[in-house]
């Protein structure tokens, strides 16, 4: 990891002008609700149209971060989808706010792709995140599905430009079990900032069919590239699902693409 001097972040003073990017990304989120109307409203009355399904997951880690999501699923066509997501999180001293929108297609029963936006704002001091990018997901077989995801993002108000790849992968194990695995790049390489800060993932979830409930136990770490040795924490969730297939070997049109949080490295250690 390679830091210089730069731009700090300064605490938000009452009447004075937010940044740029974060005027402009929070205004077209505040689209997304208006957006999402218009385009289910009309559809709702067909049966395979409209709400496919919606999540709810709060979560803990050992490293102290925490975190609530919530995310709704809709089908606009045969082919469509919209997926959004609101969710808040704690991430070293940082309390952050995150909406994402996601827009995707899906040709066939087996995979889904498209493209999304992100835009997360810091409580208590200037900083906001907005992303954007590729995300597709497909099922390699009955059991096993993988998903990919690459994108571009600001963060302000330090200017740090990066871009991300993430991938993952799971098998159902049995008819309530699944095994998975996930991995973050995330590669910054400003004036002020050059590493790249990774994440990895395994774990296990436990469904419970009949409630709609999930139960997910995992080992994960993170590290910057440059640094010495990396952060390792257990993570523990509880996710509720409505609508759709809920068991371990739900179709790709059941399943929600994954938390957009590449810079969540940088923020657990101060950093950004």
């Amino acid at each position: 990891i390679e830091q210089r001097p730069g731009p700090s972040a300064r605490p938000r003073q009452n009447g004075g002008p937010p940044p740029s990017l974060r005027s402009v990304i929070m205004r077209m989120s505040c689209l997304f609700p208006f957006l999402f109307a218009a385009l289910s409203g009309p559809v709702a009355a067909q049966s395979s149209l409209g709400l496919n399904f919606i999540e709810a997951s709060a979560d803990g880690n050992g490293d102290g971060t925490t975190s609530l999501r919530a995310t709704g699923d809709y089908r606009v066509t045969g082919n469509h989808g919209l997926q959004f997501n609101l969710s808040g999180y704690r991430a070293g001293s940082d309390l952050v706010a995150q909406v994402d929108g996601h827009l995707y297609m899906q040709p066939r029963a087996d995979a889904k792709y498209g493209v999304f936006l992100s835009v997360a704002d810091l409580n208590d001091r200037s900083g906001t995140i907005g992303i954007a990018g590729f995300e597709g997901m497909v099922a390699l077989d009955e059991a096993t599905v993988a998903s990919g995801r690459i994108s571009a993002g600001l963060a302000q108000p330090q200017g740090l430009d990066f871009v991300a790849v993430e991938a993952g992968l799971s098998r159902a194990i049995g008819p309530q079990g699944t095994l998975y695995g996930s991995v973050s790049l995330a590669a910054v390489d400003e004036a002020s900032l050059r590493t790249t800060a990774w994440a990895a993932e395994f774990g296990y979830a436990r469904s419970i069919t009949a409630t709609g409930f999930e139960v997910t136990a995992g080992i994960g770490a993170t590290g910057l590239s440059g640094a010495a040795g990396a952060d390792v924490s257990a993570r523990i969730s509880l996710t509720w699902r409505f609508g759709g297939d809920r068991g371990p070997r739900r179709t790709v049109g059941d399943r929600s693409f994954a938390a957009i949080r590449p810079l969540e490295p940088l923020l657990v250690r101060g950093i950004f």
